[in-house]
């Protein structure tokens, strides 16, 4: 349920006092054409029923209001927050009801959430840069980042190393950590929540990941050159080749 919802937590309860949540009622002003002269002292009394009467209500289906009987199709129930904490709990919550079911959404975000969004908004700016210079999924790349000014709340964005590891599955690290040598596949300066964040995308993996991953190091390529040579002979008499990788061809076993 949590992972279609997108929500952290989910807290089911019975208890509606403990979030200041408590029932009132409006009348269906189609009752006024039944109720007629009695209508308006009608009206006044079912703003007045209490929370507790209202739950009597929705539990039998029904209540006395002044003589009369009404039914659910008399009566619109709604949901309110009461007490000392009521403007507060009404920006904290978003809410939505049906029939007995409410919904209540903390829309409040404390510090653990904001960090998670700066994070997520790094990993759609990598994604993108990644469908850009066309790198696949399976491909062996690093991602490197500066942060410019490297000040303010976005240059923490490298405490989010993991999460942002786990979504983009390649390596993410500080820019002052690039393999020198490697290839660029793409560089490009975009904005994160009005700063530049830099983003360098290098072919091959970090060292630790490529172990971690069971990439197996790059070959040296093998180049024959004249070897030297004293009074005419190779200073050498003989060499031992060892083929890694590579079938053997060519008159070669």
């Amino acid at each position: 349920i949590l992972e279609e919802l997108n929500v952290r937590a989910l807290k089911l309860t019975t208890d509606k006092d403990s979030f200041g949540v408590s029932l009132r009622a409006e009348p269906d002003h189609r009752i006024g054409a039944r109720l007629k002269g009695q209508f308006k002292a009608v009206m006044a009394a079912i703003k007045t029923l209490t929370d507790e009467q209202l739950q009597g209500f929705l539990t039998e289906v029904q209540i006395d209001v002044l003589g009369n009987m009404m039914g659910p199709e008399d009566l619109r129930i709604f949901y309110q927050f009461t007490g000392d904490r009521a403007a507060e709990l009404a920006q904290q919550y978003e809410t939505q009801a049906e029939k007995d079911v409410l919904v209540l959404l903390n829309v409040v975000q404390d510090q653990s959430m904001k960090d998670e969004g700066l994070a997520r908004e790094a990993i759609n700016l990598v994604q993108k840069l990644r469908n850009e210079a066309h790198v696949t999924p399976s491909d062996t790349v690093s991602v490197y980042f500066e942060v410019v000014p490297p000040t303010g709340y976005v240059a923490d964005v490298n405490s989010f190393s993991n999460y942002i590891e786990t979504a983009i599955k390649v390596p993410w690290r500080a820019a002052s950590t690039k393999k020198s040598g490697a290839k660029v596949l793409i560089n490009k300066s975009q904005k994160l929540q009005g700063v530049d964040l830099v983003l360098t995308i290098q072919e091959g993996f970090t060292a630790e990941w490529a172990a971690k991953a069971g990439v197996p190091p790059a070959k040296k390529s093998l180049v024959a050159t004249q070897a030297p040579t004293g009074r005419g002979k190779p200073s050498t008499p003989f060499v031992n080749l060892c083929l890694e990788g590579l079938k053997s061809g060519y008159g070669i076993e």
